[in-house]
């Protein structure tokens, strides 16, 4: 009985961690840092879920102007 309940939460739980690190990736993306498919700040998302969304948040955008 509890078997198939296991089955759907580890499901969900996978699909909630590819949400939270795709939105993860996008917020990295959007203050101009260079993040892949699968990179660290991914992980963050995946493993943290709302949390690394807030720590992706607060990160400051990156200054091109020095490089």
């Amino acid at each position: 009985m509890y078997d198939d309940y296991m089955i759907f939460y580890v499901i969900g739980a996978v699909i909630g961690g590819l949400i939270w690190g795709s939105v993860c990736i996008g917020i990295i993306r959007s203050k101009g840092y260079e993040a892949a498919p699968f990179t660290s700040w991914f992980w963050v998302g995946f493993f943290l879920g709302i949390i690394g969304v807030i720590i992706a948040a607060v990160k400051p955008e990156r200054d091109n102007s020095s490089r």
